[in-house]
């Protein structure tokens, strides 16, 4: 109420006079308030009104970024530079889009640059502790983060992706201030989850899960409150998109079929990044992340005004891969949730296989509700909505295991970890594959990885997150009677 009237005063404000600084400040009231739009057309007319206007083009650039418009983010920050090459903010906000978009060479070039001219800006060493962390240089990203943290202390997210290191040891005085109710001061609701988060992480890694449990339960409250997710309404829509997708599967010859498809599918934290370093040790292989192009290729191919029998869906996927990636013998595509379209897969693509990974659903579960996204999988929020998105996974993957048999290969990750080389081996020979060595040591692929487990796949595999449930038996007991009943014969027969 108070920001929407502050809105309506400012308004009011503009009609009387015509300043910049007002159509500024009207920008960032709407923006807080999340109307992109109305932040973006008042912000461009304060830009109008004052060139050079350096706190309205840094909060058009943000506002741009948060409407999905990065290309438009990108060129306005080229263009700063080209007016001002000593703008350290517009190479920061240039190396943010590029770490966005993957291209970390890029992104490492602008981030050092805004280092060069301001060796204290704090979020420059954090962009670059990413771009290291996403190229697996773990020591070398550990200390630009930690000296993020030196110079701001209130910078939330430094707390946290430090956090999720191994062996995240901060200085007293930087452990002190984040679990000081200090921090909290006048931060955002999105800081606010960080640290709370970071807490959580920090005092999972000394032991003290009951404390490290009250933290991770306001991290999720706090996350719930912004983020609407109908359990209920995705699974509904779910079972939508399987009736739709059998209705699909009539296979239409693909033109050509000399490149193998491999994908990877299941709950996030899963193991499926780890089966993607594996796989993509593999120098014919090509690992294209978690991409929309299946989806993208669907959606063009149901919508191309020529008559459907005609077509051939198979183009519309390779193309989609090809104008972002060089087409290698072997492709993984690792869209978790791909798993919906399995029967379209294998009868539209050729030499297609999926992989469908499951682990124990209480690990799973905890390990969904310890980590923050960012983006989607807001499920994770709620431990009873985890359980009931596991649910509905296996239940579909049953079926379609039984429809689709050998094209569906079903990994256990508590196996693999377990005895990795035995399993590989296993994985390997069910696609065909001639075997190398170099599968067992995935922890030193050089590929970039940008998800939640870029920090795990580093390591060698290790039984760590084994039966990690039983330090948080007590935060999981609300799920115990949702588990399916064979799964928890297996997984709490000793426990209830």
């Amino acid at each position: 109420m108070y920001i929407q009237t502050e809105i309506k005063d400012t308004k009011n404000l503009i009609i009387k006079r015509n300043y910049a600084s007002d159509y500024y400040k009207l920008g960032y009231l709407f923006k807080k308030e999340g109307y992109l739009q109305s932040a973006e057309l008042a912000t461009k007319l304060a830009i109008e009104l004052k060139s050079g206007f350096k706190e309205a083009l840094n909060n058009l650039f943000l506002i741009l970024k948060d409407n999905g418009k990065d290309k438009e983010a990108k060129d306005l920050m080229i263009r700063i530079i080209k007016e001002n090459p000593r703008d350290q903010y517009a190479y920061l906000n240039l190396g943010a889009i590029y770490i966005k978009e993957d291209n970390l060479e890029q992104a490492e070039k602008y981030i050092l640059n805004a280092i060069e001219i301001d060796p204290n800006l704090a979020e420059a060493h954090y962009n670059l502790g990413i771009i290291l962390e996403n190229k697996g240089l773990l020591k070398e990203s550990k200390k630009f983060i930690k000296k993020a943290i030196a110079l701001n202390k209130n910078l939330c997210k430094a707390y946290y992706t430090f956090s999720t290191f191994k062996n995240p040891i901060l200085n007293k005085k930087s452990y002190d201030y984040l679990f000081s109710d200090e921090i909290l001061v006048k931060k955002s609701i999105r800081e606010k989850i960080d640290i709370y988060f970071a807490r959580s992480n920090i005092l999972h890694y000394k032991g003290y899960y009951q404390k490290s449990t009250e933290n991770l339960i306001y991290a999720n409250q706090i996350k719930r409150s912004i983020n609407d997710f109908n359990v209920q309404r995705y699974i509904k829509s779910t079972k939508e998109l399987v009736i739709k997708n059998n209705n699909l599967t009539k296979r239409i010859l693909p033109s050509c079929g000399n490149i193998n498809h491999i994908f990877i599918v299941g709950i996030p934290r899963s193991g499926s990044t780890l089966i993607e370093s594996i796989l993509s040790m593999n120098q014919k292989a090509i690992a294209l992340g978690e991409s929309n192009y299946l989806e993208n290729a669907i959606y063009n191919w149901e919508n191309s005004k020529k008559k459907k029998a005609k077509l051939d869906f198979y183009k519309y996927y390779i193309n989609e891969i090809i104008e972002d990636s060089i087409l290698m013998d072997i492709t993984i595509d690792k869209q978790l949730y791909n798993y919906l379209y399995s029967p379209f897969i294998i009868n539209q693509i050729p030499n297609a296989k999926i992989i469908s990974c499951h682990r124990n659903p209480l690990d799973n579960i905890l390990s969904l509700h310890r980590t923050n996204f960012t983006t989607n999988n807001f499920y994770s929020n709620c431990l009873v909505d985890c359980i009931k998105i596991i649910n509905n996974y296996r239940n579909i993957m049953r079926n379609y295991q039984s429809i689709l048999e050998d094209k569906i290969y079903c990994l256990n990750y508590d196996s693999l970890v377990k005895s990795p080389e035995e399993e590989i081996k296993k994985l390997i020979s069910w696609l065909g594959w001639e075997w190398q060595q170099e599968y067992l040591s995935s922890h030193l692929n050089l590929r970039s990885v940008s998800t939640a487990s870029s920090n795990q796949v580093r390591y060698p595999i290790n039984k760590d997150s084994i039966e990690g449930w039983k330090k948080y038996k007590s935060l999981l007991k609300p799920v115990f009677d949702l588990i399916q009943e064979e799964e928890k014969y297996i997984y709490l027969r000793d426990e209830i």
